[in-house]
């Protein structure tokens, strides 16, 4: 576990068969591997520079997704049961706040906030989640995509740099990336 005071970010992610719980900020890369069957991969970062915080909880049919950003203040929760979708997002710029709810159906859901340039799309397909935020005032931009066992999420903050990329396909594969330049 590594915790660094410039910016913060804690990762957890528990398995039934093996559990990896990782603390990172301010590296260069971090790779977390952990294989067994599908279980419950939680994942928390916090990012003091831009106050970004995720939490992403995929149990191969459940996923929890929460992401804090203090430039613009954007919350987003996202839970994916199979079959449910439900999304929150709050900008406070133009105080935007949107709710999706899809149940076995598909859900094409598009934001832009002139504001913040906050742009988000999700299509839920019974089993494919995708979401995509883009955010002017921190340049944050988050996709996730949940198939019923894989969960791919990528979040870019210019504010401090921080790359995450997670898959979960009954392997889970947890890499963050943080850059001092502030490039990518």
């Amino acid at each position: 576990m590594t915790i660094d005071s410039n910016s913060t970010a804690t990762e957890m992610t528990p398995d039934s068969n093996l559990t990896a719980t990782e603390a990172i900020t301010s590296v260069t890369s971090i790779t977390v591997t952990t294989t067994g069957v599908p279980s419950s991969v939680t994942e928390m970062t916090t990012d003091s520079n831009s106050t970004t915080t995720e939490m992403i909880t995929d149990s191969n049919s459940t996923t929890a997704e929460m992401t804090i950003d203090s430039n613009s203040t954007t919350t987003e929760m996202t839970t994916d049961s199979n079959s449910t979708t439900t999304e929150m997002t709050t900008d406070s710029n133009s105080t935007t706040t949107k709710m999706t709810t899809d149940s076995n159906s598909t859900t094409t859901e598009m934001t832009t906030d002139s504001n913040s340039t906050a742009t988000k799309m999700t299509t839920d397909s019974n089993s494919t989640t995708t979401e995509m935020i883009t955010d002017s005032n921190s340049t944050t931009t988050e996709m996730a995509t949940d198939s019923n066992s894989t969960v791919t999420e990528t979040t870019m903050d210019t504010t401090s740099s921080v790359i995450e990329i997670t898959n979960d396909t009954f392997i889970t594969v947890i890499t963050t990336t943080a850059q001092a330049t502030g490039q990518v």
